[in-house]
C-alpha cells in the first residue's frame, strides 16, 4: 500500500536563508545617501560655497594624510622643517 502525504506541500521558505534583504538594504542606504548628498551640494549651497567645496575637501584629505605620516614616523613636519633648516645672516 502506498503512502499517503497528508497537508499541503510548502515550496515557498520564508524568510529566505540569505541575507538578500540586508543587501538590498545596504545597497539603498548607499544610493539614497549619495543622492541626497547630490541635492544638497547642488541645491543648498550658494555658488561660493560650490566653488570652495572641492579645495575644502583636498586640503582635510592633506590633513589627514600629515597626520597619518606622523603618527607612522612618529614626528611631524615641523620637526622635520626644522632639521633641515637653512640658517640666513640676518642683515646688520
Amino acid at each position: 500500500m502506498a503512502m499517503t502525504k497528508w497537508g499541503r506541500k510548502e515550496t515557498i521558505i520564508w524568510p529566505p536563508h540569505s541575507p538578500i534583504y540586508t543587501y538590498g538594504a545596504v545597497f539603498m542606504a548607499v544610493v539614497l545617501t549619495g543622492l541626497f548628498l547630490y541635492c544638497r551640494f547642488s541645491f543648498g549651497n550658494t555658488s561660493l560655497q560650490r566653488f570652495y567645496t572641492p579645495i575644502y575637501i583636498r586640503s582635510s584629505v592633506a590633513a589627514q594624510s600629515e597626520r597619518a605620516a606622523e603618527t607612522t614616523t612618529g614626528c611631524s613636519w615641523w620637526v622635520l622643517a626644522e632639521s633641515h633648516r637653512v640658517w640666513r645672516r640676518t642683515p646688520t
